[in-house]
C-alpha cells in the first residue's frame, strides 16, 4: 500500500506542478492578460478552450491581448470581445455568427472557414486582416475600412476574393465597384501628390496617373466599369439627345426623301429621330445627310453606337456567364 500511495502522491505533485507552469505562462501586461504564441502552444487544447469558452452565451472578454496564436474549432456564437488586441492570430473553423468585436485591433489576423454571418464589428482595426471562405456580414466590415487608400484597397480585394469563393456575386459586384472607385481616387491622389507618400513621384509617373484617372472616370460614367447596365442606357440616351441638339442647333442640311428629295434642315423632333437611327446604325432613314458637317456628325454618332453595342454585349455576357 505504501508503494502505491507514493506513486499516487507523485502523480498528484506532477499535476500540480503542471498547473502552476500553465499559470505562469499566462503572462500579464498591467491588468491585461496576454496569451502569446508560446503560452498558447504549450497549453493543452482543452486549456485553450477553457481560456475562451467562458465568453460564450453573451459573456464578454475585455482588455486581453492575443498575439501570433491560432484559435481553431471554437464555438464562440455570442462572444463579446471589447477593447482587445487580437493581432497576427488565426481563427480557423470558428463559429462566430452572433459575436461582437468592439474596439478590437485585428491587425494581421486571419479568419478561415468561419461563420461571421451576423457578426458585429464596431470601431475595429482591420489593417491587413484576411478572410477566406467565410460567411460574412459584409456591411459591418465595410463600416470599418481603413482610412489609408492602399490598406483600404487591400482589404476590399481580400473581401472580393472571399465573396467569390462563397459564390456571393451580388456583393462581389458591389465590391468591384468600390475597388474601381477607390483606384480612381488613388490615381487622382498620385497625380496631385496629395500626401508625402506621392511627393517623390516622377513627372512621367504623374502623367500616367492622370491618364488612368481619366480612363477610370470615363469607364465609370459610361457603364459603371461594366457592372451597371443602367449607366450604359443613360449614356445612350444622353448621346442621342446631345447629337440631336447639335443637329438642330447648327441647322445641318438633309435630303428629305419623302418631299421630292428637297434639301432642308430638321426640326427638333426629326433631329431626335435621325439621331436615334444614326446611333443604332439603322441607316439614313427618311433623311440623307448633305455636306461635310452632316456626314461627319452621322459617322461620329454611328461610331458611338458601335462602341455602345460592344459595351452592352459585354455587360450582358458578364451577367449570363455568372
Amino acid at each position: 500500500m505504501g508503494h502505491w500511495l507514493q506513486i499516487l502522491l507523485k502523480k498528484l505533485y506532477m499535476e500540480i506542478a503542471k498547473v502552476n507552469q500553465e499559470c505562469r505562462l499566462l503572462k500579464s501586461r498591467g491588468n491585461i492578460p496576454m496569451y502569446t504564441e508560446k503560452s498558447i502552444d504549450e497549453l493543452e487544447p482543452i486549456n485553450i478552450k477553457i481560456i475562451l469558452q467562458g465568453i460564450n452565451d453573451e459573456k464578454s472578454l475585455e482588455k486581453i491581448t492575443i498575439e501570433n496564436s491560432k484559435i481553431e474549432g471554437m464555438g464562440l456564437n455570442k462572444a463579446k470581445f471589447t477593447h482587445c488586441d487580437i493581432t497576427q492570430t488565426t481563427f480557423d473553423n470558428c463559429y462566430l455568427r452572433n459575436a461582437t468585436f468592439h474596439n478590437v485591433d485585428l491587425t494581421g489576423s486571419k479568419f478561415i472557414n468561419c461563420n461571421l454571418e451576423k457578426t458585429k464589428f464596431r470601431i475595429c482595426n482591420l489593417n491587413y486582416t484576411e478572410f477566406s471562405k467565410c460567411k460574412l456580414n459584409i456591411d459591418e466590415i465595410l463600416e470599418n475600412l481603413p482610412t489609408q487608400s492602399n490598406l483600404k484597397l487591400t482589404l476590399l480585394k481580400q473581401l472580393l476574393i472571399n465573396q467569390n469563393e462563397m459564390a456571393d456575386y451580388k456583393s462581389s459586384d458591389r465590391l468591384l465597384l468600390m475597388i474601381a472607385d477607390e483606384e480612381r481616387l488613388d490615381w487622382k491622389n498620385k497625380f496631385l501628390a496629395k500626401n508625402s507618400y506621392y511627393n517623390n513621384m516622377k513627372s512621367i509617373d504623374r502623367l500616367f496617373s492622370l491618364y488612368y484617372y481619366i480612363v477610370y472616370s470615363i469607364s465609370g460614367f459610361i457603364w459603371g466599369y461594366g457592372l451597371r447596365i443602367s449607366r450604359l442606357i443613360r449614356f445612350a440616351i444622353i448621346s442621342i439627345l446631345l447629337f440631336a441638339f447639335i443637329n438642330y442647333t447648327f441647322s445641318l442640311k438633309y435630303i428629305d426623301k419623302i418631299n421630292n428629295n428637297s434639301t432642308r434642315s430638321l426640326d427638333l423632333k426629326e433631329s431626335i429621330f435621325q439621331s436615334f437611327l444614326a446611333f443604332s446604325n439603322n441607316g439614313f432613314g427618311e433623311y440623307v445627310p448633305v455636306g461635310f458637317l452632316s456626314n461627319a456628325l452621322f459617322i461620329v454618332e454611328s461610331s458611338f453606337g458601335i462602341i455602345f453595342l460592344g459595351f452592352l454585349v459585354s455587360a450582358f455576357y458578364r451577367r449570363i456567364a455568372r
